[in-house]
């Protein structure tokens, strides 16, 4: 909520394998949020995998506080360049449904 604060946990700064076994965990030490970064995440990435990831953090507590994502806009135009907008634009939607 605003004006409120809270602690918050970064899947980048642990050893735990995955994103759920790290859901696990934060709840365990008992922190409000935690960060899902992009590059942990399957290869293949469904609906229902973020419907069910969402509903997982839902039911240990947590907020997703944010969801980083790796890009290089730094590439000339062209399709190097489309290939990271595209993914930026399919992780948007992700974080979003997060």
């Amino acid at each position: 909520m605003a004006g409120e604060s809270g602690l918050g946990l970064v899947l980048w700064t642990t050893d735990i394998p995955g994103v759920t076994d790290f859901l696990e965990k934060a709840a365990a030490w008992d922190v409000d949020a935690v960060e899902l970064t992009s590059y942990y995440f399957p290869d293949e990435i469904t609906p229902a995998y973020v419907s069910g990831l969402k509903r997982h953090c839902h039911l240990l507590g947590l907020e997703v506080s944010t969801t980083p994502i790796r890009n290089t806009f730094t590439v000339p135009a062209g399709p190097a360049r489309d290939k990271d907008v595209a993914h930026v634009k399919r992780w948007l939607q992700i974080a979003s449904d997060l």
